[in-house]
């Protein structure tokens, strides 16, 4: 069963177009990111990986009419505004994405971190060490007002210390974690002291994904 997220498959689809229509596919994205190497995959030969503005100044392309851009699903929106504006100033035909690839979820989650990072004194991420999208919403947590802020993969990773003086624990999570994990961080709190929880939303999303097709 192929359970790659469509959004994921969007960018796949798209890079194997344009690249069969002879154009330099600039791929925004962290190049040993899992997404990245799995998208550049399609066509190596026409891919070229960029992670920030500085670096379109060293690309070389055969034909600079023929350039297009897609970028990694969990990439922050404002780092692939401001090296889409980069490229579009040395490449000015540069060709669009039919739609947005950045993931909504991951969007969603970091507009809500920064909710309730304002009202908390710490606030912890669960998340992989190697998901780009948890890593970027601790930072997100201590410029939106959060006097300290953790990731974790699970809640064996959650330090009692990390507790003195705090009276509000601000939790969220990478777009594609477990609830399971996330409700262990919850439990362990709860036995911290932490008991009462308000759920905050600052979206309520209505994509709905079909089944993936059995191969």
């Amino acid at each position: 069963m192929d359970a790659t997220c469509p959004l994921v498959t969007k960018t796949h689809r798209e890079t194997q177009r344009f690249a069969a229509a002879g154009y330099t596919v600039v791929l925004i994205g962290n190049l040993e990111h899992d997404e990245v190497v799995g998208t550049r995959g399609h066509a190596p030969d026409h891919v070229v990986v960029v992670a920030h503005p500085a670096e379109v100044d060293e690309i070389s392309v055969p034909d600079e009419q023929r350039v297009a851009w897609v970028s990694q699903t969990t990439f922050l929106a404002e780092d692939v505004a401001a090296i889409v504006e980069r490229l579009r100033r040395r490449f000015p035909a540069l060709t669009d994405p039919p739609s947005e690839d950045i993931c909504y979820a991951v969007s969603n989650r970091r507009a809500a971190v920064q909710i309730i990072a304002a009202r908390s004194d710490l606030v912890i991420i669960v998340g992989a060490r190697n998901s780009h999208n948890s890593a970027n919403m601790v930072p997100v947590a201590l410029s939106a007002g959060a006097e300290a802020a953790h990731r974790v993969e699970s809640a064996s990773e959650l330090l009692p210390d990390w507790l003195d003086g705090v009276a509000t624990v601000g939790l969220s999570s990478g777009a594609s974690v477990p609830e399971r994990l996330v409700r262990e961080v919850l439990n362990w709190l709860a036995a911290q002291g932490y008991v009462e929880v308000e759920e905050v939303v600052s979206t309520v999303e209505t994509q709905i994904f079909a089944k993936p097709r059995e191969t």
